[in-house]
């Protein structure tokens, strides 16, 4: 049962994304769905790693600027768990690292770090010094975030993503 829901939480996050970017509503903001897609998620993570990371990118962006705790810790235990040491891509973790800042500074750190070690394209690179700039803005460490930052912006801005240019400003 928890392959089904969570290939159907994979499919319905996707298009949620593009129905965001539209402006429209999720559907999925009761408690009881936030529970099964954090269960959908954990048994993704546990038994098949690339539908556990097309979840994690997909909840780290859509609750991006509204988490819960529960779905900041399911975040959290994901990555710690499973993403980090499964070898996951940059996108997830990138995408998890920013969300971690509302849980914990220390771990959004090291996340955007392994995000950005783990960058293969130049697409992945501009994510992961995103997220490493984030992460050092959050801690105080100025020049690092403005420098990261800046060269995530430049590369964003060459693949002509604008909405990533936005969240670097």
């Amino acid at each position: 049962a928890w392959a089904s829901q969570a290939r159907l939480f994979a499919d319905r996050l996707a298009v949620a994304g593009d129905h965001a970017r539209a402006g429209e509503r999720w559907d999925y903001e009761d408690d009881a769905a936030r529970r099964t897609l954090l269960g959908a998620m954990r048994w993704a993570a546990e038994h098949d790693a690339d539908l556990g990371a097309q979840l994690l990118t997909g909840v780290a962006e859509r609750y991006a600027l509204a988490p819960t705790v529960a779905m900041l810790d399911g975040i959290r235990r994901v990555v710690v768990d499973h993403a980090i040491p499964g070898g996951w891509p940059t996108r997830p973790l990138a995408g998890a690292a920013v969300d971690l800042n509302y849980l914990d500074l220390e771990l959004m750190d090291r996340v955007a770090a392994v995000a950005l070690q783990r960058a293969t394209t130049d697409a992945e690179r501009a994510l992961g010094l995103w997220a490493v700039g984030f992460a050092a803005g959050y801690l105080g460490r100025e020049r690092e975030a403005l420098d990261a930052l800046g060269e995530a912006e430049q590369r964003f801005n060459a693949a002509g993503d604008q909405l990533m240019v936005g969240l670097t400003l």
